[in-house]
């Protein structure tokens, strides 16, 4: 946290703004990183979370295709980043593209299976509605029989969260 009377860094002021819900004024501070440092990761990542809140209101949803596009970006750029696949999966799976959706959450539960567990059930579901059963099965049972920390701190916390340092 910057100090009283310092000013913040862009990307910390970017991510300010995600948090409050200036999502315009923070896609713009996203979008001035990553005109001077394209391969940034939490600002595509910023950027991607931005777009995917701005898609979530009636009035934009428009933007699919560009949030989908910023996390496709974040996946290319940086292929181990597992929190870039789960959100590729989970827009490509609102824009209707299951295959691409079960392939990105495949990568994401590749990469990090524990913080992802609850992919296999979004799996389970892709694979219900593209008639594969079997297979829809044992996605679910995996997510069925994960052996569930209550205690942890991890739960209740929300995949930006994680991403921000929540």
């Amino acid at each position: 946290m910057a100090e009283e009377g310092k000013s913040k860094s862009p990307i910390d002021e970017a991510e300010r703004l995600l948090r409050i819900g200036l999502l315009d004024e923070a896609l713009a501070g996203f979008d001035a990183i990553l005109s001077r440092s394209p391969q940034d990761l939490r600002a595509l990542m910023g950027r991607g979370w931005t777009l995917f809140y701005l898609c979530s209101w009636p009035v934009r949803a428009d933007r699919w295709a560009e949030c989908y596009g910023a996390f496709s970006l974040a996946c290319r750029l940086h292929p181990e980043e597992a929190a870039a696949w789960e959100r590729k999966g989970v827009v490509a799976a609102s824009l209707g593209k299951d295959e691409e959706a079960l392939e990105a959450y495949t990568r994401a539960l590749e990469l990090d299976p524990e913080r992802f567990v609850q992919l296999w059930d979004w799996k389970g579901q892709l694979e219900e509605k593209l008639g594969r059963i079997e297979v829809a099965a044992a996605s679910t049972r995996k997510f069925v029989e994960h052996p569930w920390d209550f205690g942890s701190d991890e739960i209740g916390k929300t995949p930006m969260g994680a991403y921000i340092g929540e």
